[in-house]
């Protein structure tokens, strides 16, 4: 089929892989305009008197109602990362003793700020130049667990403005110039005009996805087959 007709309103497909007979994929594809609503929906932002910043909570069991709603042919179940399931995409330190895995990306993070920001001028920025700097947290997160560890041995502490969960809404506050960001330097982030990405010296955090699962069979083999043949 043609993709540009992926590239519209939301609508479901099913889409056959060639070389690999027998399996093939539903598509939802939800408008990004829709995406968005519907997470607004289902989400609520509360001021913490104790953090003095805005807090994000997500109410998963109205977004899948909502989700599944709005798309009948398709069934989605949230479920934690830690559920008895064939095969599940996830970070390589969330892997099981008994699972095996397929790399699939890596992904390098960066300090992201406004672009008129005083440390936007600089090439590269330090970890004593973090300390006090007005910062949205977005959580759960590894590579910010990271950030913080490292900064509490260089004794440099944060000033946590907001805490949330998705990249697009950190994206949306650090252009609003509510603070700065640890985010992962995905290219269609890093090529925002209004925002801008720099490196911090000493701090190397990547993050690796995995394909993990623990037993074989046709379906899982065909996964493995696409996860080695699109991972970079």
């Amino acid at each position: 089929m043609d993709l540009k007709q992926l590239l519209v309103d939301s609508k479901t497909t099913w889409v056959e892989f060639p070389g690999l007979e027998g399996f093939e994929v539903e598509l939802a594809n939800l408008s990004r305009k829709e995406l968005v609503n519907l997470r607004k929906r289902c989400t609520t932002n509360k001021f913490n008197r104790k953090t003095r910043g805005f807090e994000e909570t997500l109410d998963e069991e109205k977004f899948v109602k909502e989700f599944t709603s709005a798309n009948p042919a398709v069934e989605l179940t949230l479920v934690p990362h830690t559920e008895n399931v064939d095969a599940r995409i996830i970070l390589k330190d969330e892997l099981n003793e008994n699972e095996q895995y397929i790399d699939m990306w890596h992904e390098d993070y960066l300090l992201a700020m406004p672009y008129d920001h005083i440390l936007a001028l600089k090439d590269s920025v330090t970890i004593q130049q973090l300390d006090g700097l007005p910062f949205i947290q977005r959580t759960p997160c590894s590579a910010w667990d990271h950030l913080q560890d490292t900064l509490a041995i260089s004794g440099v502490s944060l000033d946590v403005r907001a805490k949330i969960t998705t990249i697009d809404y950190a994206l949306g506050l650090v252009h609003a110039g509510l603070g700065c960001a640890f985010l992962p330097a995905h290219s269609e982030i890093i090529k925002r005009s209004d925002v801008v990405f720099r490196p911090i010296v000493g701090l190397q955090s990547t993050r690796e996805i995995v394909l993990a699962y623990t037993t074989s069979s046709k379906a899982i083999n065909n996964l493995k087959r696409l996860a080695r043949k699109h991972a970079h």
